[in-house]
């Protein structure tokens, strides 16, 4: 499940990558509603800092999520921590980054992050499952199902 979070995780990148200056205008215009008293140059500045740090999670959920499925396939029990860990800051992200964009976001790129969340953390229950902890300390075979 963790190879189709991430792919939900990249499409919901590219398909906000491919409509940012619509997504970048209705964050602007949110913020100027809500806050009327806020300077143009404040408000440019929060979304950029919203742009920047959803994609810096993304990456780094990326990349990290690989590596954690990498030290899982190599029956290392850390990789499920690692796994695990970032199934939170997965979740917890992509809920983040839909509130604070929720205005600006129709179609598929209002629902991948739910999609990534609940995969995210769907994909790494099953590992602390007793027969995977015994694979991953080496005891044990995992029967295919």
């Amino acid at each position: 499940m963790w190879g189709v979070a991430l792919v939900a995780l990249a499409a919901t990148a590219a398909l906000v990558g491919l409509d940012q200056a619509a997504i970048r205008a209705t964050l602007r215009d949110t913020l100027a509603a809500d806050s009327p008293d806020t300077s143009a140059d404040d408000i440019a500045s929060t979304v950029d800092i919203t742009m920047i740090a959803s994609g810096a999670v993304a990456v780094l959920v990326l990349l990290l999520a690989l590596m954690g499925m990498v030290q899982v396939r190599g029956r290392n029990s850390t990789g499920r921590t690692v796994l695990m860990l970032i199934a939170v800051v997965a979740a917890a992200g992509s809920l983040v980054f839909w509130y604070t964009a929720k205005d600006a976001l129709s179609g598929a790129t209002g629902i991948l992050p739910f999609v990534v969340a609940v995969l995210a953390v769907a994909g790494t229950a099953p590992l602390f499952a007793r027969p995977v902890g015994r694979w991953l300390s080496g005891q044990g075979q995992l029967r295919p199902i």
